[in-house]
């Protein structure tokens, strides 16, 4: 947040972290922590957003219910090996997924019932499991049941979780463990050949109607057996899913078929319960534009409020560089989620990009100031709402150009407009 700004300058962590002290100990971090202090804290996880690693995904389920699929659905890529007649997992152990500059790190467990010989797991797939766990603390576990199986024996597979959960609180004195339990493969309920979205016409939606009836009652099914079984998560949250994605090869042609549904929602849930490390690097190793978007506008909305704070305080001059600084990090974030390069060139490239050659905080604090000296009380609420709508105007803007990839010149005719009603 350094008031001089150059292309070769880039953000980091701990740069980002000597900034935000410094905006602390200001005179308007002194007023935030008295007028907005729980602006102050968010800004704080938002930058501890930077000091990305990889999510820890822990897989439970058993064989044939869809884990590998499940991670290949939600990177949008068949990244995983998945076993169409044999369990491909036969050892509980950490995995590094790379999607593109992206990594995750995956716990494929070996799954309760699973068959074959387990060569090298020594007292059976518990105690690899927590072999694996006591390396690094998963941020999550994702437990999978297949939809037509949610009354086979499921309570098998919840005691193996509940053993698995109470080591990680064991080993890890005062950590949760967040449970999401999805099933899988719903598109193999009754009726078996409807797709689950597709046409709108009557007999298809009817019997689409019927198959979401079938969904609706594995949940039920498998929300009571968490219930009756679970120690730790008797109300799990419970998200049914098609994986199914597949590239084949079919007379040197490649056919791609994706009947992927509800993976979007399941990946927000996912980025909502990661921790703040974490957050950045799922979304964009899941690619999905509403998944980046959910985020970035969680970032906009904090930036925003900050600099309305900010923009009230009636300090002639002091706070330009504050409002410019966090506006460019604003953008810096937004990017970053998008895929690129958390630096200040993304910023200077939407900038000029929107034709926006002076800081909107200058522009629009000069206009507050003008009526200033009209309104002295009421004046100084204004600048505040000037500079948070403005920052929102490029928040949103960073938005269009870095994730939906809109067309540069309609967000500039859309920017434009917006900063002229501001100006009225």
């Amino acid at each position: 947040m350094s008031e001089n700004i150059n292309n070769n300058q880039e953000f980091n962590t701990e740069a980002m972290k000597q900034a935000f002290e410094n905006l602390k100990n200001s005179y308007v971090g002194k007023v935030l922590s008295k007028t907005a202090p729980k602006m102050l804290n968010e800004l704080k996880e938002l930058i501890e957003l930077l000091n990305a690693r990889n999510p820890r995904i822990m897989l439970i389920g058993r064989r044939g219910s869809g884990k590998s699929s499940l991670i290949n659905a939600m990177l949008g890529k068949e990244l995983l090996k998945t076993g169409d007649v044999i369990a491909e997992t036969d050892i509980c152990k950490w995995q590094t997924v790379n999607s593109e500059s992206v990594s995750l790190d995956i716990l494929d467990t070996v799954g309760s019932g699973q068959g074959g010989s387990f060569e090298g797991v020594k007292g059976g797939p518990i105690n690899s499991v927590q072999r694996a766990i006591s390396e690094k603390c998963p941020d999550m576990i994702l437990f999978l049941c297949k939809a037509k199986e949610v009354d086979a024996n499921i309570q098998e597979d919840i005691v193996f979780l509940n053993k698995t959960t109470e080591y990680i609180l064991g080993q890890y004195s005062g950590k949760g463990i967040v449970v999401k339990c999805v099933v899988s493969q719903v598109d193999e309920l009754e009726p078996k050949n409807v797709k689950l979205t597709g046409s709108d016409n009557t007999t298809q939606n009817a019997l689409r109607q019927k198959k979401a009836q079938n969904i609706r009652i594995a949940e039920t099914h498998i929300k009571q057996m968490f219930s009756q079984y679970s120690k730790h998560n008797k109300n799990v949250d419970v998200i049914p899913v098609c994986a199914y994605m597949k590239t084949h090869l079919i007379d040197g042609a490649k056919i791609f078929e994706d009947e992927r549904w509800n993976i979007e929602f399941l990946l927000d849930e996912v980025v909502a319960s990661l921790p703040n490390q974490a957050k950045m690097k799922m979304a964009r190793a899941a690619g999905f534009v509403q998944t980046q978007r959910n985020l970035a506008k969680k970032v906009v909305h904090i930036f925003s409020a900050t600099c309305g704070v900010i923009g009230a305080e009636p300090i002639p001059i002091a706070d330009l560089p504050v409002l410019t600084s966090l506006q460019y990090s604003m953008i810096g974030f937004i990017a970053a989620i998008s895929g690129r390069k958390f630096d200040v060139k993304a910023g200077k490239e939407f900038f000029v990009a929107m034709g926006l050659t002076v800081g909107a905080a200058f522009v629009l604090r000069e206009a507050a100031r003008a009526l200033l000296k009209i309104w002295v009380g009421p004046g100084n609420v204004l600048s505040g709402a000037i500079a948070g709508a403005y920052t929102e105007i490029l928040g949103n803007a960073a938005i269009g150009y870095f994730i939906d990839k809109k067309d540069v010149n309609q967000l500039k005719q859309l920017v434009d407009e917006q900063i002229r009603n501001i100006r009225k």
